[in-house]
């Protein structure tokens, strides 16, 4: 069965998208293709701190709101979950989200992330 859709890497200048899109797409996110036929979600490259891109921050913001889920992989310096727990401590993002993760094939899972009171 296919994941639904998640993030699994945020890329120079967009927002990687893999799993099952059509949930997204019928919110009304716009979701393109890019290059090599992965999909994704563009956002402005031209701050170059992803902490102070408020473009980006806003695309990721609308995907939460979608239902994206935001991967966890321990081999990425900030992996999606990974920055979107940062911009919860900053408390710049005051809401859950939810990440997935994986514990071999096919078999991934989903966990919800609470902002901390």
């Amino acid at each position: 069965m296919k994941p639904p859709a998640y993030i699994p890497i945020i890329m120079e200048d967009h927002i990687r998208l893999e799993g099952d899109l059509t949930d997204l797409k019928k919110k009304g996110i716009k979701v393109k293709r890019k290059f090599f036929g992965f999909s994704g979600v563009a956002f402005d490259s031209s701050v170059t701190s992803h902490f102070d891109n408020i473009d980006l921050i806003e695309r990721l913001m609308e995907l939460n709101q979608g239902g994206a889920l935001f991967g966890e992989d321990y081999k990425q310096a900030y992996s999606p979950a990974d920055f979107m727990k940062e911009l919860q401590e900053r408390g710049i993002l005051r809401e859950d989200f939810q990440s997935i993760y994986w514990t071999g094939p096919g078999k991934w899972h989903i966990r919800k992330n609470n902002v901390e009171q």
